[in-house]
């Protein structure tokens, strides 16, 4: 039977230097080249034996494997790619309302009431924020021109009357009451009604 040295082949010439005969796996460079292999022992009828021996370049063996892999990262880099503008684009649809919103927010802070709140959103909370926003900015820029136009009133039942009429626009209610206090009886008593278009004193 022939040597492996025999065999005319450089990677078992190689091995044949400081090949121990057992079962075992092998992991080794060759010609600047990986290569995987392994030694098993095979029992035969009659008491014998003799090892198998396989080997074959890394390269070789995971060639299906290192394609799959490289397939894989490729595909993932082109999803990554083409990604990051559909996160950017949505990240400004998202954060570009946020923006409009605290401007108005520092308008209001400002007690600047010119304009009405305008922002949308395709984001349902965010949507929601501003409306809220929209009627917290026109109750108040209400409430401040009332105060301002009931400055100069000298009229007391005038003064009521508007005060009524004034609070159930800026509420958006149905009717609205006034009343006052009557300190001698120490009881609330009604002044001024206002329901609809009326006026009931």
């Amino acid at each position: 039977m022939a040597k492996l040295s025999e065999l005319g082949s450089d990677v078992l010439d190689f091995l044949s230097i400081d090949l121990q005969l057992e079962s075992k796996s092998l992991n080794f460079k060759f010609n600047e080249q990986s290569w995987l292999g392994a030694i098993r022992e095979m029992h035969i009828p009659g008491g014998h034996s003799f090892f198998v021996l396989m080997v074959s370049p890394e390269k070789e063996l995971l060639s299906s494997a290192i394609k799959i892999r490289d397939q894989s990262l490729l595909m993932t880099a082109i999803i990554i790619l083409l990604t990051i503008p559909i996160v950017w684009l949505f990240a400004r649809k998202v954060s570009s309302p946020l923006r409009r919103l605290a401007n108005e927010a520092e308008l209001i802070s400002n007690f600047d009431f010119s304009s009405p709140v305008k922002t949308h959103s395709m984001i349902a909370e965010v949507d929601a924020l501003s409306t809220a926003m929209n009627m917290m900015k026109s109750t108040i820029s209400q409430f401040l021109s009332l105060i301002h136009s009931l400055a100069g009133e000298q009229n007391l039942d005038t003064l009521l009357q508007r005060i009524t009429q004034q609070t159930m626009q800026i509420s958006e209610a149905d009717g609205a009451v006034t009343y006052l206090y009557k300190e001698k009886e120490n009881i609330l008593e009604p002044s001024f009604m206002h329901i609809g278009d009326e006026d009931i004193k």
